[in-house]
């Protein structure tokens, strides 16, 4: 029920968005507004279905921890 629900409201901001945008020829933002609705609709139904999501801080830890600790090694030797 709540995916048909999510879909009509999809649908529904589409319609009322990008019908305007691709009759102004606005197709870069036509563009933007096609990824950012696709980002917005994948995430709606992975929380929908209960899907895990990613985390944003998994993957900055990752990033991070090893620059920082480059960085103390680097700062501690001086």
């Amino acid at each position: 029920m709540f995916i048909f629900l999510i879909a009509v409201a999809f649908l529904l901001i589409a319609y009322g968005e990008a019908v305007p945008l691709y009759r102004q020829k606005k197709y870069s933002e036509l563009a933007v507004m096609g990824v950012v609705w696709s980002l917005g609709l994948a995430l709606s139904l992975a929380l929908v279905l209960n899907l895990p999501l990613p985390n944003p801080t998994d993957w900055m830890e990752r990033l991070m921890v090893p620059l920082f600790r480059l960085l103390e090694t680097f700062l501690g030797s001086l």
